[in-house]
């Protein structure tokens, strides 16, 4: 959360020195009070926690908040927040001693997927490496094969269970990632299902193109495949991706076994180009310096 200003500041909090937060999320209309909370956790402060400061919470006991036009006005004690003439006319929000707390944002998901790959772990356990998985038919590529087989259907209810248990342990953001399409069907089948999961729920769904997470097997077999399918990402799908405004994000895998620092950096500024906000996973394999590919 950042430090609310601007014309939604309620001067009367800044008399009573309460804190005020800005809310990143949706709008919203009018003024709500939510009060009643045996411990509303604001977690104030300037940056990230670190060491023994991870234990300080910012807690206020029986807390409230006061929200205009999507807003956080004001945060302090149920007392101090009532006695707001603010607060007069807003629609009251009992929480009857529950704890209030910000949602969790979940910042890495492959919200659409088709099957799970438990087993992994076990074979991780036992020594293997990410490479090892993968050239015994699992990771990336298995998942990809089992998206492609799939309807949309049963993507989008295996998707729909795993929103309600996401809320029900306190997510409210979900960052949702494509790449386990890597044609163009398959990848805009997974983007729009996250369009249309999106409107049907309450989570936050913020979609991002992963396109470029492997190189998919049928380009492998190809002279000069890994240039021919970043030309696919770049002339063909991207621009379908963008233009029907399915993703926020341009994502790409920069490590050993998928994208180079040079492929990366051609993909995320065809990405700015159409608008979309650049990201990059690496270093998890190998260190190639791509946090600075990222960086610049």
């Amino acid at each position: 959360m950042n430090t609310g200003t601007g014309k939604n500041a309620c001067p009367t909090c800044r008399r009573a020195g309460l804190l005020r937060v800005r809310h990143n999320t949706k709008v919203l209309a009018g003024s709500l009070l939510i009060t009643g909370a045996s411990q509303l956790l604001t977690l104030r402060g300037r940056g990230p926690r670190r060491g023994n400061s991870l234990s300080n919470l910012g807690i206020i006991q029986d807390g409230a908040l006061l929200v205009r036009d999507g807003v956080i006005a004001a945060v302090g004690t149920r007392a101090q927040v009532e006695a707001l003439p603010e607060v007069s006319g807003a629609v009251k929000l009992e929480l009857g001693g529950r704890v209030a707390m910000p949602g969790f944002v979940d910042s890495h998901t492959h919200l659409i997927h088709a099957a799970s790959r438990a087993e992994e772990f076990e074979l991780k356990i036992e020594g293997a490496s990410y490479e090892e998985i993968a050239r015994k038919g699992g990771g990336i590529l298995n998942s990809v094969k089992k998206l492609r087989a799939a309807t949309s259907e049963t993507l989008k209810k295996r998707a729909a269970e795993a929103l309600r248990k996401f809320a029900a342990y306190g997510t409210t953001t979900v960052e949702a990632k494509s790449g386990y399409g890597l044609d163009v069907a398959s990848e805009l089948k997974i983007l729009r299902l996250h369009q249309e999961l999106a409107a049907e729920q309450p989570l936050e769904i913020v979609s991002t193109f992963l396109g470029a997470h492997v190189v998919p097997a049928e380009f492998r077999k190809k002279a000069d495949g890994a240039e021919k399918y970043i030309a696919l990402l770049t002339e063909k799908l991207m621009p379908k991706v963008a233009g029907q405004g399915l993703a926020e994000f341009c994502d790409v895998f920069c490590d050993r076994g998928a994208f180079t620092r040079a492929q990366s950096k051609r993909i995320l500024e065809a990405g700015r180009k159409l608008g979309m906000a650049s990201r990059l996973h690496a270093e998890q394999l190998s260190r190639q310096r791509a946090a600075i590919t990222s960086s610049r």
